[in-house]
């Protein structure tokens, strides 16, 4: 069983998961007899096929079911809870234009421009603010987002295994995963993947995927897909083929995929506008590279986090309240050396001692 707080890397937790054939079970309809069902039927299966599977809890839902699970061993991970804030606050979200879908030689910066949009205290804003705190700490806030101790209620937990999301950052992930195939039996990574375990799998997160129809330039619907590089495995290699060589794109980062059923249409239709196409796609990698560095510069950082606590008494008090009693009492109790490990919140510890003692 794997599960922990939101804004702690569950999402690039999940791709080296896949990456090493581990399949991802998890409640997902909100309603405890579908999930039951659903999850009970799974199971099932994957023991036919030999699968090894971990079972995934990221929402507090479903409260009921979890009192079912009996585990003993699981893995939680976890972070900061100031760097948690940091995440949360700036989250990529679907600005109220966007689309999944472009047509070819539409205006890539007008495409791009107004993508991406942030949460503020009551629904959604151009640019990070230190405001939306307030929504987070409210009743939903505090369920979804800071959840672990509520979930170890739920869980008829034996050991929980920590990791901090720094041990699956960069260099040390793949360390990190060998620890875990020693611990939990999965499959050992293969040092030829280091790259891929360097990834981050945030960074186009909203972004991508972005499919562009090719309607305008050829007169058949032809539709290709743009992603991160590193989510190829999202794509089965039976339904889809890479056009990264043919269009002689040697990016590291990106990944441009073709239906294959329609690789006869594309390559008889294409050929006479190949450097079109080419173009317009060299356009949009670097469209996107340059708005992507303009939101990241709107970014926030923990000390902007400390500063608005540092002048806020009441919520400065209330996320300290939440951190205690729903938050780090299970971690504080089994690893106080991660807490510890951890700058800001020992900053805000001290502001609070130092504040409101």
């Amino acid at each position: 069983v794997f599960w922990g707080s939101h804004g702690v890397g569950n999402f690039g937790f999940s791709n080296f998961m896949k990456k090493l054939d581990m399949i991802c079970i998890y409640y997902k309809n909100n309603d405890p007899i579908l999930d039951y069902c659903d999850c009970y039927n799974k199971l099932l299966l994957f023991k036919k096929i030999n699968g090894k599977i971990y079972f995934q809890i990221r929402e507090y839902f479903n409260q009921k079911n979890y009192y079912l699970i009996d585990v003993k061993n699981n893995l939680c991970l976890v972070r900061d809870p100031i760097s948690i804030l940091k995440a949360f606050l700036n989250l990529n979200r679907r600005n109220i234009n966007f689309i999944d879908e472009l047509e070819f030689d539409f205006n890539v910066n007008v495409f791009l421009k107004n993508r991406i949009a942030y949460v503020d205290e009551i629904g959604k804003t151009e640019k990070p603010t230190l405001n939306a705190i307030n929504r987070v700490l409210e009743n939903h806030g505090l369920s979804y987002y800071f959840h672990d101790v509520l979930t170890v209620k739920l869980l008829n937990i034996k050991n929980t295994y920590f990791i901090d999301m720094s041990e699956i950052l960069y260099d040390k992930t793949y360390q990190t995963l060998c620890r875990l195939n020693t611990i939990f039996n999965i499959k050992k990574p293969n040092i030829k993947d280091s790259k891929f375990y360097k990834h981050n799998f945030g960074e186009y997160n909203t972004w991508l995927p972005i499919k562009i129809n090719l309607f305008n330039l050829i007169r058949k619907k032809i539709i290709i897909i743009i992603d991160d590089k590193y989510k190829a495995l999202d794509y089965k290699e039976s339904n889809y083929i890479k056009l990264n060589k043919f269009f002689n794109f040697k990016s590291d980062k990106f990944i441009i995929l073709l239906d294959k059923s329609d690789q006869n249409l594309f390559f008889e239709h294409t050929k006479p506008f190949k450097d079109r196409i080419k173009k317009y796609l060299n356009n949009f990698f670097y469209s996107l590279e340059k708005q992507k560095n303009i939101e990241k510069n709107k970014k926030l950082i923990e000390e902007d986090i400390l500063l608005f606590f540092k002048n806020n008494h009441f919520l400065r008090k209330k996320f300290m309240q939440i951190m205690n009693t729903n938050h780090l009492s299970y971690i504080k109790q089994h690893r106080p050396d991660i807490v510890a490990s951890w700058k800001y919140y020992q900053e805000f510890e001290k502001m609070c001692e130092e504040l409101d003692s």
